[in-house]
């Protein structure tokens, strides 16, 4: 079998030394436990600045890449700390994907989760829902006026209301 690494070019001292670079990176990564894929020394995940690849971030959380992406699309989970060919995550996603399984063992849907998540701590919780009484004026105007107002309030609404329909119904 006749492989790249024996031919020989007028480039073979650039080529050898090359490879010698990456055995020696290849070395230092696995000596600390680390697969190339990882690409940073930071991939330990009680450091604070660990970085990971898409598929070390789904190996360590236990959540496959394809779900992570899709946690990312619906929003549940923040997209990558740089995107592109070079992109990683940090620990705060995978301490976020803990959170988004722990919740689902609680019996939590996708949804409710959402919901519940940071987002809805940035908005605040839904306002009670309001009841409101819909006055068609004309084909083309509706007033709304909430319910609850007080009689004499009402009384006169009703008054201004039906003033301002003849007034159209004229035109």
């Amino acid at each position: 079998m006749h492989s790249a690494f024996n031919q020989v070019d007028l480039n073979s001292s650039q080529r050898q030394a090359k490879n010698r670079q990456y055995l020696t990176v290849a070395t230092y990564y696995g000596s600390i436990g680390l697969s190339m894929k990882d690409k940073s020394p930071n991939s330990d995940p009680s450091h604070p600045n660990a970085e990971f690849s898409l598929e070390t971030l789904a190996r360590k959380s236990g959540v496959t890449e394809r779900s992570i992406r899709y946690y990312i699309a619906r929003g549940l989970l923040n997209g990558p700390a740089r995107g592109g060919r070079g992109a990683f995550y940090t620990v705060d996603h995978l301490k976020r994907l803990e959170e988004i399984l722990d919740k689902q063992r609680k019996g939590l849907t996708l949804g409710e989760i959402e919901r519940s998540g940071e987002r809805a701590s940035l908005v605040g919780p839904l306002p009670e829902p309001e009841t409101w009484w819909a006055y068609p004026i004309s084909s083309d105007v509706v007033v709304q006026v909430r319910s609850g107002t007080s009689p004499w309030r009402l009384h006169q609404i009703r008054t201004a209301l039906a003033r301002l329909a003849h007034e159209l119904s004229q035109r």
